[in-house]
């Protein structure tokens, strides 16, 4: 059974229809309201949030939720330290555990890509390489180290 992302209607990119019912989708008042939120708000790139925003950001990206007081403390402190990047925060969400349980893959190639890449990664350390089984196309240095071997 394949399972179907949840689509809030009155998301900026929500699909529109090609039945010929586009028009209750996007109702003229919510595409006005758009114009001008794009036209009166001013969006700030992520890299120049501050930790408070870029911590509550990444959670309702990566796992839709709000942090939970503890971590959004946890996390506010790291930034501002400078112990965790903001590409770091992003990394540690991606790879939780939440995350694993949360957002499972449907697309079949691209779970086996990842289940490769784990399992890759988990190789115990070599002094040398010889990758015999597998090529990554433009890069001479072999599908091992871009799959993530380290």
């Amino acid at each position: 059974m394949r399972h179907r992302a949840r689509v809030d209607p009155l998301a900026y990119d929500a699909p529109t229809r090609r039945d010929g019912t586009e028009r209750l989708g996007q109702p003229r008042w919510k595409r006005a309201a758009f114009r001008s939120f794009d036209r009166f708000v001013p969006t700030v790139p992520f890299r120049f949030l501050p930790p408070r925003q870029t911590v509550r950001t990444t959670y309702e990206v990566i796992l839709d939720r709000e942090p939970e007081a503890e971590a959004q403390d946890h996390f506010e402190r790291a930034l501002r330290e400078g112990r965790i990047s903001r590409h770091g925060l992003a990394e540690s969400l991606i790879h939780s555990e939440e995350a694993r349980r949360s957002l499972p893959i449907t697309d079949v190639l691209l779970s086996m890509h990842v289940s490769r890449c784990e399992f890759v990664r988990g190789m115990p350390r070599a002094s040398r390489i010889i990758d015999l089984g597998g090529t990554h196309q433009g890069y001479p240095d072999g599908a091992l180290v871009h799959l993530g071997y380290r």
